[in-house]
């Protein structure tokens, strides 16, 4: 579905950025899907998902992931020169997203803490942090609150969440105002929940969201469909009020 350059797709995201132009989009903020390993402690190893739910997991619906830098190098082409790239990772993943990104162009220009205020028990310290690469094609272009600090302390969704990793629209609202202007568009590659929507409508951007799962597609139109209702005399969708 489409209006201008409000646009949620369903498909895979290396193929529908194939057909999107060249130095095209002015901000790509994503979570992209990596693979979860827990266990080992007595020769066990857990290998699972992090954009797989409970119910997809017994249902045996499993969906193939990309190595990161398959879907950057067609990120690298369709971003404008001097603009920004958020890469959310976890601390396993973290150093192969940044070799990655810097393989097919990108530069690392920091590497932000999200302290979720929520944690995941472990015996080695809880884990209540999630990393954000922020990565420059281009020129190294400021951010627009040059007081923001690289920790940021914002609540994480626990429970009734649409989508397993769920991130929270005011997480999103943070990035696109320090790294976009008004009108600008902003991509998801893997959309999800569809949080990148609610932030630019929030904060008039444009928007490419992207989501390869049918269920998660549909729950992401319906939510969002329904937020646009309250806040323009034209839903998402083109539907009169």
């Amino acid at each position: 579905m489409s209006e201008g350059k409000k646009e949620i797709l369903l498909g895979d995201s290396i193929e529908l950025m194939r057909s999107f132009e060249t130095e095209s989009i002015d901000l790509c903020v994503t979570d992209p899907p990596y693979k979860l390993t827990s266990g080992g402690c007595k020769g066990g190893l857990k290998i699972e998902m992090n954009t797989i739910t409970r119910e997809e997991k017994e249902s045996g619906v499993m969906f193939e992931i990309p190595p990161f830098y398959r879907w950057m190098d067609e990120l690298f082409r369709i971003m404008k020169n001097d603009t920004h790239f958020y890469c959310m990772s976890n601390k396993k993943n973290l150093s192969q997203i940044i070799l990655d990104g810097e393989k097919v162009g990108f530069k690392v220009l920091n590497i932000l803490v999200w302290d979720k205020g929520m944690h995941t028990p472990l015996g080695y310290y809880m884990q209540n942090v999630e990393f954000i690469v922020l990565f420059r094609k281009g020129g190294a272009r400021k951010i627009n609150n040059m007081g923001s600090t690289a920790l940021i302390s914002i609540k994480g969704i626990r429970g009734n969440k649409i989508h397993p990793s769920e991130k929270p629209v005011e997480l999103y609202d943070h990035l696109i105002l320090n790294s976009s202007n008004i009108n600008d568009i902003c991509i998801d590659p893997f959309s999800g929940s569809g949080t990148i929507i609610e932030s630019c409508l929030k904060n008039n951007r444009q928007f490419i969201a992207i989501e390869k799962d049918p269920n998660h597609f549909e729950k992401m139109k319906n939510r969002w469909g329904d937020f646009n209702k309250k806040i323009e005399p034209q839903t998402l969708f083109g539907n009169e009020m």
